[in-house]
């Protein structure tokens, strides 16, 4: 493949130069060629940085299973304020008590007042029972809580 040559001229600062004369001797390539693969890497760098980002944006939905395990915390025991976090990525959801901190790179979703989920826990006589319960309320209303927090979800990031 032959390219049409366009002489550019640029300056680089010395660690650059330093840099660059490092990768031409280990690999034997041209000055040139090592900054056309540099700037090719870069370019697909932030082009799937770009799609990442847009696949975020266009997709922020809890992932059931981590919402499940969320309501099981906050149905049999976990009370209290309780903050919001989702990963954009992947949709993973945690429910955080006062002086609890994110995972990287998860968005804050909303603030409940009283975190804790009450479906008439306080009849059941055995763990078997509450497990029911639980069962019972998640087939009933599982999918709206999620529905509401998707929704908070989209409200907080201003989308």
């Amino acid at each position: 493949m032959t390219t049409d040559k366009n002489p550019t001229s640029f300056r680089l600062s010395d660690q650059a130069l330093d840099n660059l004369d490092k990768i031409t001797q280990a690999t034997g390539s041209s000055r040139t060629a090592v900054i056309e693969i540099a700037l090719a890497m870069l370019a697909r760098k932030l082009e799937h940085k770009s799609h990442l980002q847009e696949k975020i944006m266009n997709n922020r939905t809890i992932n059931k299973n981590s919402a499940r395990k969320v309501a099981h915390q906050l149905f049999t025991g976990r009370s209290g304020k309780v903050e919001f976090y989702a990963d954009p990525v992947n949709g993973e959801l945690e429910a955080l008590l006062a002086g609890e901190f994110p995972s990287e790179d998860f968005e804050y979703i909303c603030t409940q007042n009283e975190g804790q989920i009450e479906f008439g826990q306080e009849l059941c006589e055995t763990d078997d029972e509450i497990e029911d319960l639980f069962d019972q309320w998640w087939n009933e209303a599982g999918a709206e809580w999620i529905s509401d927090l998707e929704k908070s979800w989209a409200e907080s990031q201003d989308l």
